[in-house]
């Protein structure tokens, strides 16, 4: 057993900065895929996205960037391709691949129309 580093129910001060992206799923198109083989994605999800998001790193850390903590079922994020454990770089070419979890998300907030473009950094696929 032991502890990982996934947010614990009780645990209010990380939980606190686990934010959601998205509610109900839509039935529109995810949009495009694409794998530079290198351990990059770069997807094209329309919103409502339906992903979690929290800090990379330990509480208190300095900014580390943010990866996806959960994907809703059915959503467009997981239509696109995303899993939890990404590591998000970038959102519509610009790279917060260190930047705090509340700039991330102004910045996809920020995106004008419903398809956002998101470079994640990908984890292996567990067999």
């Amino acid at each position: 057993g032991g502890g990982g580093g996934a947010a614990q129910e009780g645990d209010a001060a990380r939980t606190s900065k686990r934010a959601r992206s998205g509610g109900a799923a839509c039935q529109l198109s995810s949009g495009l895929t694409y794998s530079d083989g290198a351990g990059q994605r770069l997807v094209s999800v329309q919103k409502p996205l339906g992903l979690v998001l929290e800090p990379v790193g330990e509480e208190g850390a300095r900014d580390q960037g943010v990866c996806v903590a959960e994907v809703g079922e059915g959503s467009n994020a997981e239509r696109a391709g995303v899993r939890p454990g990404d590591v998000l770089l970038a959102v519509n070419n610009v790279d917060l691949a260190s930047a705090s979890l509340e700039r991330v998300l102004g910045a996809i907030s920020a995106v004008p129309g419903r398809a956002v473009n998101l470079r994640f950094q990908t984890t292996p696929r567990e067999s």
